[in-house]
């Protein structure tokens, strides 16, 4: 599994039809559009000392549904014990399901350090290691975040 900080593209994948370059393209569009959706409440980046980050997950597709699988158990834990773990949402590409976006926010920087020691996400790491191809970390400074507050029921 290669991770990185900084956007890495390894050398197999790269090309002009690159899935993972249009993936990148594409991923500026998708946190535009999703972020007022995913996050409650607002957020000023001046006012905040949250941490936000995107990773962008490409997975082996004969593992897509084991993938899937660590990754719900992970988020799910990761909301249910850790505090400063504010959000965990993963979409997924659909023209290629393998191309999976994460969205984390975070309480703190120290809150993402904490999760990232956590034994819950180190088991997911682990499990998950033979099925991921690539994964970019790209850290963000968050301008405004909006989304309506969760309501139940229907629209």
């Amino acid at each position: 599994m290669n991770y990185s900080l900084v956007t890495i593209i390894p050398a197999r994948l790269s090309g002009p039809l690159n899935p993972a370059r249009r993936l990148c393209s594409v991923f500026g569009l998708v946190l535009t559009v999703l972020a007022p959706l995913l996050l409650p409440g607002r957020v000023l980046a001046q006012m905040d000392s949250s941490h936000v980050q995107v990773a962008r997950v490409v997975v082996n597709a004969t593992k897509l549904d084991q993938y899937r699988a660590a990754l719900k158990e992970q988020v799910e834990t990761s909301m249910r014990i850790e505090p400063g773990v504010l959000l965990l949402y993963a979409v997924a590409d659909k023209k290629n399901l393998t191309h999976i976006t994460l969205m984390e926010r975070y309480a703190s920087e120290a809150a993402r350090q904490a999760h990232m020691k956590a034994p819950h996400f180190l088991k997911y790491r682990a499990t998950v290691k033979e099925m991921v191809q690539s994964v970019v970390l790209v850290e963000t400074t968050p301008i405004v975040l909006e989304a309506k507050p969760q309501r139940s029921g229907k629209f």
